[in-house]
């Protein structure tokens, strides 16, 4: 039973709000997301390195065989994709507290991205120190991350993108975002640094020429469920920094081949023909895992195929699949308001008066125009981030 935070009151569980003095019923941060006790423990714990042993798992009387390397990077994977819940539920309930408008999402969601993903960056540092890495710190380690390929930042530059779209239809002027939008996230390496900071101003600025509709508008038309399970994905992606950072400081690590694979596709397509010769599944399955041991559809074909098999069981449970999902969020995470436009009354009708010709005087900008202060403020902006960005790209090179 929930209490009303304001009267009291005892209200039903999911009431949006008070029935007696009718505010809003504001929900405890903690009940948003709830964290597994294995998330909890990953995330208050420090962590030690762990030692892979060969291991051995049955399936139809063949053997799947994985060894001590490839059992230690299972281990490190399973125990991070805990803690990237851990965090991206936090990085969700930072957002719905915070982020209230669309000035607010593109001022504060890149820090917000970031902060919460320090944790996984400490428990990464936490393992290298137990593998006696004691050169790496915190901040090279959420550099590795920031100039890896982040999913959850391309939700800005669709944004960029739409403001842009909608200043050209206020305003009737060429694209104002021409080389800063495209390369807004092009650069793995301007993450959080000067480039990236020129850009973000130049976003905020545009994003204030735009009238209070349209800023409501675009601001609650943001798929968060899409956006969060971004989030959710890319933190996942400290299972492989860590790897990397292993092998880059002497300690040999296995890594896993995550590069597309049409004909792999394919043939798991065909698994469920019924024409496909069943005594070869097997061996197809095997070789499959011996290639690709975190791909998916392998274990979703192996679950529909052999439900009950406790054989299967296990090797789903082993590879971290057995609750594996890459969508965690859905809309009932994110309260959405209904979106409001205010309507314009129509104006009183009055009988016209022609009145004699005069000399035309200038148009007075309306309320979509931004004035020429504003234009120009805005102009230095977009100016200051090309400028840094054709410098950078100059100097580094494309990415």
């Amino acid at each position: 039973m929930m209490k009303c935070t304001f009267c009291g009151v005892d209200l039903e569980d999911g009431a949006q709000f008070c029935t007696v003095c009718g505010n809003s019923v504001e929900i405890p941060k903690a009940a948003l997301f709830i964290s597994t006790p294995e998330e909890i423990e990953s995330a208050t714990q420090n962590w030690n390195s762990v030692v892979g042993v060969d291991t051995t798992l049955s399936f139809n009387g063949k053997k799947i065989i994985i060894t001590a390397d490839k059992d230690k990077f299972n281990a490190f994977r399973k125990r991070i994709i805990r803690l990237a819940k851990y965090c991206s539920d936090r990085a969700a309930e930072d957002y719905i507290e915070n982020i209230k408008n669309l000035t607010n999402l593109l001022e504060n969601f890149p820090d917000l991205y970031v902060k919460h993903a320090r944790l996984l960056a400490n428990k990464v540092t936490d393992i290298l120190v137990a593998e006696n890495i004691y050169t790496v710190t915190d901040d090279m380690v959420m550099s590795q991350f920031e100039n890896s390929t982040l999913s959850a930042m391309e939700i800005l530059s669709a944004i960029s993108d739409n403001i842009n779209e909608i200043y050209q239809a206020n305003n009737q002027v060429a694209n104002i975002f021409a080389g800063l939008a495209g390369s807004f996230i092009g650069s793995k390496s301007s993450f959080g640094g000067e480039v990236f900071g020129a850009m973000q101003d130049g976003l905020v600025a545009g994003a204030s020429t735009l009238s209070e509709t349209q800023q409501k508008q675009l601001f609650e038309s943001i798929d968060c469920p899409d956006l969060f399970n971004r989030v959710y994905n890319d933190y996942q992606d400290f299972a492989i920094i860590l790897i990397d950072l292993l092998n880059m400081n002497g300690v040999d690590s296995w890594k896993p081949d995550f590069e597309p694979s049409p004909q792999m596709d394919n043939i798991l397509k065909n698994l469920s023909n019924p024409n496909f010769p069943q005594d070869r599944i097997t061996d197809i399955v095997i070789d499959m895992i011996a290639q690709k041991p975190y791909k998916p559809e392998i274990y979703t074909f192996l679950q529909s195929k052999y439900a009950d098999n406790e054989e299967v069981k296990n090797i789903v449970e082993y590879f971290g699949f057995a609750d594996y999902k890459t969508n965690v969020y859905t809309e009932d995470d994110f309260p959405k308001p209904e979106v409001i436009v205010p309507q314009t009354p129509p104006a009183p009708q009055t009988q016209q008066i022609v009145q004699p010709q005069t000399e035309q005087q200038p148009s007075v900008p309306n309320n979509n125009t931004p004035s020429f202060g504003a234009f120009k403020k805005l102009g230095s902006k977009i100016d200051e981030g090309i400028g840094k960005a054709e410098s950078f790209f100059g100097k580094f090179g494309k990415k």
